[in-house]
Order: C-alpha cells, then structure tokens, then sequence
C-alpha cells in the first residue's frame, strides 16, 4: 500500500466505506489525483443517509483526500465488464470521468484512453458527474447496462440495452469506425 500511495495518480478501487480507511493513511493528499471508483448505492439507504447526508458520494470522498484532485471514474461498469470483449470489432467500452479539476479530469481520461477504452469526459462532479453517481432510487442509473422487456403474454423477461448504453455503445462505435482516437467530449 505505501508504494502504490506514492504514485501520482492512485485509484480508490475500494467499498465506498472504506474509502476513508485509506484516506486516513495521508493527512495531506496535495499533488495527487485520486480516483474514486465508489459507489455507495448499494449501501443500505440508513448508511447512504448517514455517510452522505444528501451529498454525492464523490463529494463526501473528495473532502476525505484534502489536497487531492479527486476525479470519479471507472465505476459504472462492474470489473469484469471493464474487461470483456467488446462485442463489436474495433468497438471499445466506455467510461465517464467527472472532477472539479480540468486537468486532473484530462489525465484520467488520457489513462483510459491509453488502457483502450473510450472516455468521455461529463463535467463538474456537482453537474455531469451526478449522472455517474449510482443512487439507489434513481431512475437514470448509467451502471445499468440493461432493462426487462416483458411484453407480451406469456413472454419471459428478455434483457436488451437501455439507452444510455445503446448511446454509449454507439459512440465507442462510430469513434472506432472512425478512427478517432478520443470518445472525449474535450
């Protein structure tokens, strides 16, 4: 732990309660980018209410690492999904960065691009980046890769992308078709 704390840039792949843990090995996190790769939606909703008390929990998280330029990513996909095949030839997973910090937020998003996949970059953690907070009683769950399809008498639910992944399968799509080498917004 003590060698990876040293790297400049340092992911929290961590539950989102022990996120603190971690944070607590440090009590100045200036120069560093965190990234935080919580979520603590699945958190029963006492703790979310306790822990959070109406904040983002990437909000909660950056207050823990003071100093550091926090930026959440990599956590609307589950780890195995990060590294499936995609599907599609020269197609490529996507995922969302969001931080209070442009430069931190470039770097991230750079990584990821660098690990092969397409990033896109969705702002301040108070507005974009609220899309990629999972919340438990939210209807717009971008970690939600699918919905049910039930129609139908006798039919058995059937899984199908929602839209937000048929949105960001098509982008990581027609950015690889293209050539593009960046499925930034920035």
């Amino acid at each position: 732990l003590d060698a990876a704390l040293e790297a400049h840039v340092i992911f929290f792949a961590v539950p989102f309660l022990n996120f603190k843990d971690v944070a607590a090995t440090r009590s100045d996190w200036t120069g560093k980018i965190v990234i935080d790769v919580t979520n603590a939606a699945f958190l029963p909703l006492d703790v979310q209410e306790r822990e959070l008390q109406g904040r983002l929990s990437s909000e909660v998280n950056a207050d823990r690492v003071p100093g550091a330029n926090l930026v959440k990513a990599f956590n609307q996909l589950p780890m195995k999904g990060l590294v499936a095949p995609v599907a599609i030839p020269d197609g490529r997973r996507v995922v969302f960065v969001s931080s209070d910090h442009d430069d931190a937020s470039a770097a991230v998003t750079a990584l990821a691009e660098s690990l092969g996949l397409a990033a896109i970059e969705v702002g301040k953690i108070g507005e974009g980046g609220r899309l990629i907070q999972a919340r438990a009683t939210s209807s717009f769950r971008i970690s939600s890769n699918t919905r049910c399809d039930t129609s139908g008498p006798g039919r058995r639910p059937v899984r199908r992308p929602g839209p937000v992944a048929r949105a960001a399968h098509a982008l990581a799509f027609s950015n690889a078709s293209a050539g593009s080498p960046t499925g930034s917004n920035g």
